[in-house]
């Protein structure tokens, strides 16, 4: 599993000064990787809006992160379960996921830093809707050696659309493979091309909503005139205590009542504004979103 952690912090001189120790330090003993991260200046408008967005957002970050994970689940399923082939084509504008993530850059083009916050977050939702991966059931009619015939009903928008398959005798069965095994391959190209177009939109909408989750919980946190700074980590994956330790450390003096939460009542959700409800072993002193770029459940 590769996991980021996009972070935020005022961009003051104690923690400019403080954000410099935490990159030469990770880099010294070896706790993450770091990675400078642009966030665009993007058009505030008032603090009531953000607080409804933000919660906008959340559900957003939960749909896309499903359609992406369908989208690869079909990859799969098209490429025989080769996993190393989905990784191959499971690509974001043309690059690899964690090398679009640690370079990443604001689309301006699909995302214009011009309109408002909201009309961001409904480009989004739109790309999200456009590209999810309809749910289906399947049933095997017919099966020879290593092939077999289903069929397939398709589910989507409350209609349905049912194919009925029938046969009378072997050599008919037998035809109707032989076409069908063609059709696979002829039709295999286009459809693995229209899975890899879906997942790349999907997954470039979704950084860019990290981005805006970033933004929003930093105004909302620092508050007004926006001035923050955001740094990407990738962790180490067995030592992320470690590093929790010193970004707390580091950080502690942003919200003083974080690390008291935590201690205190750590099964108690927090009602933070404009956040959804949240533990307080998801809630820090700094501003903290992960991004997971795991496809496949690895069981």
């Amino acid at each position: 599993m590769t996991d980021f952690w996009l972070i935020s912090v005022p961009l003051d001189r104690t923690s400019s000064q403080s954000l410099e120790k935490l990159k030469h330090s990770v880099a010294k003993t070896k706790l993450a990787s770091s990675f400078k991260f642009s966030i665009p200046e993007l058009k505030v408008g008032t603090l009531d809006i953000l607080l409804g967005v933000s919660d906008d957002l959340s559900k957003l970050d939960t749909q896309a992160e499903r359609v992406m994970q369908r989208t690869a689940q079909c990859m799969a399923e098209v490429m025989e379960q080769a996993s190393d082939k989905v990784v191959e084509n499971a690509l974001a504008n043309g690059v690899d996921l964690v090398s679009y993530v640690t370079k990443f850059q604001w689309d301006r083009a699909k995302y214009s830093t011009a309109l408002p916050f909201k009309s961001l977050a409904d480009i989004i939702a739109k790309t999200n809707r456009r590209y999810n991966v309809t749910s289906r059931k399947e049933e095997k009619v017919y099966e020879e050696g290593e092939e077999a015939i289903f069929t397939v009903t398709l589910f989507k928008k409350d209609r349905f659309t049912i194919r009925e398959f029938c046969f009378d005798q072997v050599e008919l069965q037998k035809r109707e493979m032989s076409r069908l095994l063609v059709d696979k391959k002829e039709q295999y190209g286009t459809f693995v091309r229209w899975l890899k177009v879906n997942f790349s939109e999907v997954f470039v909408a979704w950084i860019h909503l990290k981005v805006l989750e970033v933004f929003v919980e930093s105004v909302l946190r620092y508050g007004l005139p926006v001035s923050f700074q955001a740094l990407l980590l990738q962790p180490d994956k067995k030592r992320t205590k470690k590093l929790r330790e010193q970004l707390s450390s580091l950080f502690g003096h942003l919200d003083p009542t974080a690390s008291a939460m935590i201690s205190s009542k750590p099964e108690v959700a927090l009602d933070v504004p404009g956040l959804s409800a949240v533990s307080p072993q998801d809630y820090y002193s700094y501003i903290c979103v992960q991004i997971s770029v795991t496809l496949l459940d690895p069981s």
